[in-house]
């Protein structure tokens, strides 16, 4: 079975990076709204509208910092820090603080109209509103609304931002270092893939090889050899009538035997096809 070939960071494409981009700033974006303000310490909405219009202490307010965030469930949180006042220490000093202001939002009513009927509630009033209000009669108040963390543009900045960093810069680092020699090369397959042969619909089968036809065919040719022997002699040289045929061995399989030199002798021979033993010396030339 052929191995599977690994891919390395190298071989991804640009469009690759950009869909990992996507999905990590969708995660980053979706994590980013679901955690709320940490603030160990909260007030209460009395503390709160009270300290927020009483005079500041020598120029510092009691509530700065104010940061309004986004709802989340009905809930707007403030931030901001609180003056603490140590009692036998003429030192100011600021704390953190969270407030979770309910929408819509409903202030507190004064002690004087607190036996009456509640006023009717405002669907539409929020913290932020009651905010803008109390700073339009007090100049020392300050806020401000953390619009980056709503939900949009918390999902468009995190999301751009890793498409243009993982899906923008980064393959086009990557590029420049692969072809500084940086990348890593490519390793060889040494396990020969055979499952290529034989299972696809266009490969080819191997030819059948008939053995009966092959023997056949052996036997035909080895007659024909046999016959071609039998009839040696008979070419154009010329050939004696009246000689019998030359007994003429079957050819058999097997490893060729040398035949042993025969020795020589005194004799010489003259003939075409059937040699006469002649004399030593002049004689009758029997030819």
């Amino acid at each position: 079975m052929a191995g599977l070939v690994p891919m390395h960071v190298q071989d991804l494409k640009r469009w690759h990076w950009i869909l990992i981009a996507v999905a990590v700033g969708v995660a980053l974006s979706y994590a980013w709204t679901s955690v709320e303000p940490s603030v160990p310490r909260h007030i209460g909405q009395e503390t709160f509208e009270r300290q927020l219009v009483a005079p500041p202490i020598e120029g510092h307010p009691w509530l700065a910092n104010l940061v309004v965030h986004p709802p989340v469930e009905g809930v707007m949180v403030v931030t901001g820090e609180q003056l603490s006042l140590r009692t036998n220490e003429k030192v100011a000093d600021y704390r953190p603080f969270a407030f979770n202001a309910i929408t819509p939002y409903q202030p507190v009513p004064p002690a004087s109209r607190r036996n009456r009927p509640p006023p009717a509630v405002d669907p539409n009033e929020t913290v932020l509103t009651y905010l803008a209000k109390t700073a339009a009669k007090h100049d020392h108040v300050r806020y401000r609304f953390a619009w980056e963390r709503q939900s949009g543009v918390v999902y468009a900045i995190w999301t751009g931002g890793a498409v243009l960093l993982i899906g923008g810069i980064w393959p086009t680092l990557l590029s420049l270092l692969v072809g500084a020699g940086y990348g890593l090369s490519a390793e060889e397959d040494d396990d020969y893939d055979l499952d290529r042969f034989g299972k696809g619909s266009e490969a080819s089968a191997a030819p059948a090889i008939d053995v009966g036809l092959s023997a056949a065919h052996l036997a035909e040719v080895e007659a024909e050899l046999q016959r071609n022997l039998e009839g040696f002699g008979s070419g154009s040289g010329g050939a004696v009538p009246n000689a019998p045929p030359p007994d003429v061995r079957k050819l058999e399989g097997g490893p060729v035997e040398s035949a042993p030199l025969a020795h020589e002798d005194s004799n010489e021979y003259k003939g075409e096809f059937y040699p006469v033993a002649k004399p030593h010396g002049k004689g009758t030339d029997y030819g």
